[in-house]
């Protein structure tokens, strides 16, 4: 990974080999370091290990690119399925042609059944949206989340939900404050639209 900056200020990082190196002739007073706390160490790891592993998968050479990177993956999860067998399986390594699951249906579409359309920001994205004019529409956005909500307990659930916040989205952005009450929200509005993993 690019060496990151250790100018003086406050940091709240893992110390990596290069970084205890460069601190090793430093006196003491002028760094602290604390214990990694075991609550905070699965996710603090992980995230360390995407930094160094976009990183790499970035820079590995463009020819067959995407082949290398599949099977670096599938070296690492092959490690993890070594170290954990009881959390990681081998059924958990990436299929070699490299394709996304897009959609599965639980039963055929009925006749005039219409298709589902995609939300406007990918299912694997989490991203905040500010009404800014290069931004996409709130919405816009919120009414293309209401096709594929899959959380509610009906889908008249889901319609009324989804037009609550699109009024209190178009209220906001308007600058009116809360929308005016003419749709409450369902009895079960804190369920969330998407199980976004």
């Amino acid at each position: 990974m690019p060496p990151q900056d250790l100018s003086p200020g406050l940091h709240h990082r893992l110390l990596s080999e290069s970084d205890h190196q460069d601190l090793v002739g430093q006196p003491k007073g002028l760094h602290a370091i604390q214990p990694l706390d075991p609550a905070e160490a699965p996710q603090r790891l992980a995230r360390y290990m995407r930094q160094l592993s976009e990183t790499a998968l970035a820079a590995l050479p463009e020819a067959q690119r995407q082949q290398q990177q599949l099977a670096l993956v599938n070296q690492i999860v092959a490690l993890l399925h070594q170290q954990a067998p009881a959390a990681i399986s081998a059924g958990d390594q990436l299929h070699p042609s490299a394709r996304l699951l897009q959609k599965l249906r639980a039963a055929p579409l009925l006749p005039g059944q219409d298709l589902i359309t995609r939300p406007l920001i990918p299912l694997a994205d989490a991203s905040l949206l500010i009404n800014a004019p290069s931004e996409p529409s709130v919405g816009l956005a919120l009414q293309a989340e209401c096709p594929s909500a899959d959380r509610p307990s009906s889908t008249k659930t889901a319609t009324a939900l989804c037009l609550h916040q699109v009024e209190r989205a178009a209220a906001t952005a308007a600058g009116v404050g809360a929308a005016p009450q003419r749709r409450p929200a369902p009895a079960d509005a804190h369920h969330r639209l998407h199980g976004r993993h």
